[in-house]
């Protein structure tokens, strides 16, 4: 989501009436691997895809934002710190119904259903620049 990572104390109050103004110390494109420090007070400019920077907690989305890329003024608090998702959130433990439960095979059944999935950007999660292109187990 593209917006305006934050620490949530810092725009927990905000209203259109009475606007947060923040200073916004960085500009963090989607891929870059850039990961500042923000202190309290600060924003910085987050699209989707980029990482959050240490010290946030919250992303504002622009809608709720001036779109400022000097200083920002956040007309509306978010409804809760969060907002983002955290590095390999999506790779944890296979697939999920909507119970929360992993799938089950029908009786009978062939096929892959509850098998965990491979997560494409788990190895670059992990420090893995390149990848091969191969499957995993595959003959080489």
């Amino acid at each position: 989501m593209d917006g305006y990572a934050v620490r949530y104390a810092d725009v927990a109050g905000a209203t259109a009436a009475d606007p947060v103004v923040l200073p916004v110390v960085a500009d963090l494109p989607a891929g870059t691997p850039e990961r500042p420090f923000l202190a309290p007070g600060r924003a910085a400019r987050i699209m989707t895809g980029a990482p959050v920077p240490d010290g946030a907690d919250t992303i504002v989305p622009v809608e709720l934002t001036d779109a400022g890329t000097a200083v920002v003024r956040i007309d509306e608090a978010p409804d809760r710190p969060a907002r983002a998702a955290r590095r390999g959130r999506r790779c944890r433990g296979g697939p999920r119904g909507r119970d929360g439960h992993p799938p089950r095979p029908r009786p009978g059944g062939r096929g892959r259903v509850g098998r965990p999935r491979a997560c494409a950007g788990a190895p670059a999660a992990a420090g893995r620049g390149r990848l091969d292109g191969r499957r995993a187990g595959a003959a080489r």
